[in-house]
């Protein structure tokens, strides 16, 4: 498993405090279960916030230096980019002088530069791998020390361990072209070369530790160590830029034997960052938070090691030793206080403690003890004395708890009752509500919904806002309460009569709507919705606002659905009403206007639909009758725009005034007809013939001004010009022969100045002139 996200806050929390290493890796018939399970919650990423976190914390002068910042954020995916693997070996063991690296670097490609000089060009991977062993204990490896992790120490000196050994090897196989890998063991490493299905461990640590997994002569491969291993469970192979970790980890276990535990856990963490799955540096940093603490403890400072405990659990909570050690120490500590009467301090350390261990009795025993003698000195406050109860109930035996809830009870009760005394019924209400929730009686259930009805009495004549609040709240708290239903009820109607008698008809909906949120079920609440929907209606209806009743219609239906059946009953009924009493007064155009809404929200509606033709239909009738051709007019543009697809709509309107236009024998009246057929593009050839007729009937009646003015107004239309071509002959001959020179030149005047190349009448005017001249 790879560990590649941390977060910083939480390793601050790690780098806090230390405690004292394991010094060495767990015991081999632990170490497969090691592997296995990684104990972090969180991998490291950030040593720069944890060294600053630490330093902060125990005000130790510890520093990552200035190389190994970059050096660590490089390692963070695994491999090293902008370093080479020796140039971070030679950074992890202390080398921090940039020249004094170059002349080490030196050093090993020398070493490379000799071994690739004597080597046959076509030598084996094998062979490769076995003279390099050879070559570095004949030249380099010289004397073998258990605590030398360093590789200037092996370069300079001849001095090594497994640790530098095996990185030297390791580093100059993969110059020379070797799948080389580090193998970390119990208290133990060496190296492993893969070739084409082979494998040869190679145990660093002796000359002849070349494929030592077939060794014949073990002693000879562990002549400086007995960590080398066959079992694959007992090993974690690891790259070559990992190996680096192990420096940094070795040098950890040097720092925990001196009890510098904070310093060895920076050294544990600098190795995790290179190598996040080093589990042994996991296990081994969790041991220090648990050393630290200890130390810390003796020497009086038990807040502070509380705090490198928790800490460390924070990053391994289920480690045993940690937990152990929490337990304890906060429990010692706890005892301490309660005996030097600090009860509140002994409570915070042990609900702190709480956190960890939620079912401990003694702790929770020891909160009672706590509370119980602070509550000695505070028999006057009654909710501290609860809290105090509480607590007790909370950690004792079954045998007592019955007893002690009897003194709850009463304490709850008495604290309530003097709250109220001081009017503070809220706070009255919330301890009866504490002790409702632990199920304390019957006898507090009752004060309580007394409390309620009291508090909600005492103000409903001044604020029944407040009041009906008041009950809101006691209904959400108990709902079943029949006494708390019918309270509010009977207060919810008294403000939505009230806004009605104010005619504030939304604002009367609203209140009973919220009434019946509450109470969707009861009947008696139905009927008075239903009820002031109706009122509301005939208020919008009555003061002719047509599209704000419609609208109400569709959103109240929206939000109540379910009630859909009795509030269209009431929407059709009401409306009705109205639309048929204009109707029988001639209010045509507010009838129409109802039914019009009517249609939009009942579409499906046979009988309104046959009523809303009969009411057009009568509608168009009156108009006619009264000559208000401009309410028909008004009337067919409305049906043109907003109903054009209405076929049998305009098929009433054109028919009646078809039917009128051919029974009067007004000029006028048959004009103003075929002007409203206007509307209908349908009906263009009847508007016409209309027209034509109406200038007939002019002519006939010898009505020569309503003549000139119907003809004004269509005198594009050919049809209409050519047929008063006509009657302008017929009408001038008529004057002309009657010898009425005047007013038939006045005609023919007027007629050329609408047909001006029209000759004949020319001739006829000068004609005219020449009797009017004798």
């Amino acid at each position: 498993m790879k560990y590649t996200t941390i977060l910083i806050i939480v390793i601050s929390f790690l780098f806090a405090h230390g405690q004292s290493a394991l010094l060495q890796t767990p015991h081999t018939e632990n170490y497969n279960e090691t592997l296995a399970k990684y104990p972090f919650r969180f991998s490291p990423t950030s040593a720069q916030t944890v060294i600053s976190k630490l330093k902060k914390t125990t005000q130790v002068p510890l520093t990552i230096s200035t190389i190994e910042k970059p050096l660590l954020k490089d390692a963070l995916d695994g491999r090293f980019d902008s370093f080479s693997i020796s140039e971070a070996a030679l950074i992890a063991s202390g080398i921090t002088d940039k020249n004094l690296r170059t002349v080490y670097q030196k050093k090993i490609h020398s070493i490379f530069q000799t071994i690739r000089r004597d080597l046959p060009a076509k030598t084996s991977q094998k062979k490769i791998a076995f003279y390099l062993l050879l070559y570095l204990h004949k030249n380099h490896l010289q004397h073998y020390d258990i605590r030398s992790s360093s590789l200037p120490k092996l370069l300079d000196d001849g001095i090594y361990n497994c640790v530098s050994s095996s990185l030297l090897y390791n580093i100059l196989a993969q110059k020379l072209g070797l799948d080389v890998r580090g193998v970390e063991a119990p208290e133990h490493c060496f190296s492993i070369v893969y070739h084409n299905g082979n494998a040869w461990d190679i145990e660093t640590t002796s000359p002849a530790g070349f494929d030592a997994a077939h060794a014949k002569d073990t002693t000879k491969i562990t002549v400086h160590t007995d960590g080398y291993v066959m079992k694959k469970s007992l090993r974690r192979e690891m790259s070559v830029d990992r190996q680096v970790a192990m420096i940094y980890y070795n040098r950890g276990v040097d720092l925990g034997k001196k009890k510098q535990y904070i310093a060895s856990t920076v050294e544990y963490f600098k190795a995790l960052l290179i190598d996040n799955d080093f589990h042994t540096a996991c296990q081994n940093t969790i041991v220090n938070f648990a050393y630290y603490a200890r130390q810390l403890s003796a020497k009086g400072k038990t807040n502070k090691a509380l705090q490198i405990l928790k800490l460390g659990l924070e990053l391994a909570p289920n480690d045993k030793n940690l937990r152990n050690d929490l337990y304890v120490m906060m429990r010692n500590w706890s005892i301490d206080l309660i005996q030097n009467k600090k009860f509140d301090r002994a409570t915070q350390v042990l609900q702190k403690a709480q956190k960890y261990f939620p079912r401990d009795r003694d702790l929770a025993f020891l909160i009672c003890s706590a509370q119980l003698q602070k509550a000695l000195g505070h028999k006057q406050n009654f909710l501290h004395a609860m809290q105090i109860l509480q607590r007790a109930i909370d950690s004792a035996d079954k045998e007592i708890q019955s007893e002690i809830r009897q003194a709850r009870w009463y304490v709850i009760d008495e604290h309530a009752r003097y709250q109220t005394r001081k009017n503070q019924w809220q706070k009255a209400i919330a301890i009866y509500e504490w002790g409702l929730a632990l199920k304390e009686g019957e006898t507090l259930r009752n004060n309580w919904i007394k409390t309620y009805i009291d508090w909600a009495e005492s103000i409903q004549n001044s604020d029944k806002l407040q009041a009906i609040a008041i009950y809101e709240k006691a209904l959400e708290s108990s709902p079943q309460k029949a006494h708390f239903q019918s309270r509010v009820m009977l207060l919810y109607q008294e403000m939505y009569n009230k806004e009605l008698q104010r005619q504030k008809h939304a604002r009367a909906f609203a209140w009973i709507t919220r009434l019946y949120e509450m109470f969707p079920n009861e009947q008696a609440v139905k009927n008075n919705l239903w009820y002031v929907y109706q009122e509301w209606h005939k208020h919008l209806i009555k003061n002719k606002k047509y599209n704000d009743a419609h609208q109400n219609f569709r959103d109240v239906t929206t939000k109540f659905p379910q009630e859909y059946t009795s509030i269209r009953g009431i929407y059709t009924a009401v409306s009705n009403e109205y639309a048929m009493n204009y109707a029988q007064k001639n209010v045509y155009s507010h009838a129409l206007a109802i039914y019009s809404g009517l249609r939009q929200n009942l579409p499906e509606d046979k009988q309104i639909e046959n009523n809303f033709h009969y009411l057009l239909q009568e509608g168009v009738k009156h108009f006619l009758a009264q000559k208000k051709y401009a309410s028909i007019h008004q009337l067919t543009t409305i049906l043109r725009k907003k109903l054009p697809q209405e076929e049998r709509i305009m098929q009433i309107v054109v028919t009646q005034l078809v039917k009128n236009a051919q029974e009067t024998k007004e000029p006028y009246a048959v004009y103003q007809i075929a002007k409203c057929l206007r509307n209908f593009p349908t009906q263009k050839n009847i508007s016409d013939s209309l027209i034509n007729e109406s200038l007939r009937l002019s002519y006939v009646q010898k009505n020569d001004k309503a003549l000139w003015k119907i003809y004004s107004e269509f005198s594009q239309t050919p049809q209409i010009t050519d047929y008063m071509r006509k009657i302008c002959y017929n009408r001038g001959a008529q004057l002309i022969n009657g010898k009425v020179w005047r007013k038939a030149f006045d005609f023919h005047r007027q007629a050329l100045t609408q047909f001006p190349n029209d000759g004949k009448i020319r001739e006829r005017l000068a004609y005219i002139r020449s009797q009017l001249q004798e």
